[in-house]
């Protein structure tokens, strides 16, 4: 377009180099001809002014995506959930990882009906496609993150790719700028490809036990490192609450350096649905400070109610009053 106008213009110096009587024909044709070019581009312009790549029709994940760029590395795998916003990671994502728009997934309700899918059978949940992309990625990229379309705040919907990585792998971090954009971070390693489990013996309340813990990297770490950690839990009487917990790593002197706070299994973990007798694994991948000073550190969980912040004692050791010891961790 610029190179016709560019034309047009030399055309039109080199009529009025000419004698004036011929010129003014050929000058009023150049004219013209600009005028058309000109009235093409507007129209194109007007074309894509209501382009939905151009528009905000996705503001929040626009700005999601921005947040994106400075966390994404290229070693990292993005994954999402919904296809509407496709277009907008195509012209705003501009960090250097791969980006895979997942199909929808057959156990999510989409119409206001619950599918009937037995849940035990995921490549039937998330779908074989989902399926097969996530187990791919778990063998070439240590960590990948999900967008997430819905949030633990609408109880109709059940996130079938979130629970999948949530209960298989280790959730890292959250980043939302609104319930249907969030960015979840993990740690693709899974807990199953160990069998060290430590047995415990922590009792909260006389209401629930932590069984035993999983560290699938052992326990010495270095600052900027993801701390794996798989907590496996059994109620042993009824539970009334949705208990939140704090997982926590505090130095010798009770300073807190990294915790994670929430339901357990990343929201997914509703105590007051739990069944008495049943184990349920919760993991965790904890970030370690960059410049954390070296040293031991334990690993500590309190139980609490989010509602007041009471927590429930440590009753199979008083002796540690509301905040349990799970473990030593060293950070070289």
């Amino acid at each position: 377009m610029a190179g016709l106008i560019a034309v047009s213009v030399g055309y039109a110096g080199w009529i009025i180099r000419r004698d004036w009587q011929p010129r003014r024909r050929h000058l009023l044709s150049v004219i013209v001809m600009i005028g058309g070019i000109v009235g093409v581009m507007a129209g194109a312009m007007v074309s894509i002014r209501d382009d939905v790549r151009y528009v905000e029709e996705w503001p929040d994940v626009r700005e999601l995506v921005a947040q994106l760029n400075h966390q994404v590395t290229v070693d990292q795998i993005v994954f999402v959930d919904r296809q509407q916003y496709q277009l907008t990671f195509m012209n705003y994502f501009k960090a250097p990882a791969i980006v895979a728009i997942l199909p929808y997934a057959p156990g999510e309700n989409y119409d206001g009906t619950i599918p009937d899918i037995d849940p035990l059978h995921v490549e039937r949940v998330i779908g074989q496609p989902s399926y097969h992309a996530l187990k791919w990625a778990s063998q070439t990229s240590r960590q990948i993150w999900l967008i997430a379309s819905s949030s633990p705040f609408e109880a109709d919907k059940i996130r079938p790719v979130e629970r999948y990585l949530t209960e298989n792998f280790y959730p890292i971090e959250e980043i939302a700028t609104s319930d249907r954009a969030r960015a979840i971070h993990y740690l693709m390693l899974s807990q199953r490809q160990t069998d060290d489990h430590q047995p415990l013996d922590v009792v909260f309340g006389e209401r629930l036990q932590i069984q035993s813990v999983v560290l699938p990297l052992g326990q010495t770490f270095s600052g900027g490192d993801i701390l794996p950690v798989t907590l496996d839990w059994s109620p042993i009487a009824e539970l009334p609450d949705d208990y939140h917990l704090s997982v926590r790593l505090v130095a010798a002197d009770g300073y807190v350096l990294t915790q994670h706070d929430g339901l357990p299994i990343r929201t997914f973990g509703r105590t007051s649905t739990w069944e008495q007798g049943e184990i349920y694994s919760d993991n965790h991948g904890i970030r370690i400070p960059q410049g954390a000073v070296a040293g031991d550190y334990t690993l500590q969980v309190i139980v609490y109610r989010w509602e007041d912040g009471e927590r429930l004692p440590i009753t199979s050791h008083p002796e540690w009053g509301d905040e349990a010891i799970i473990i030593t961790i060293t950070i070289q």
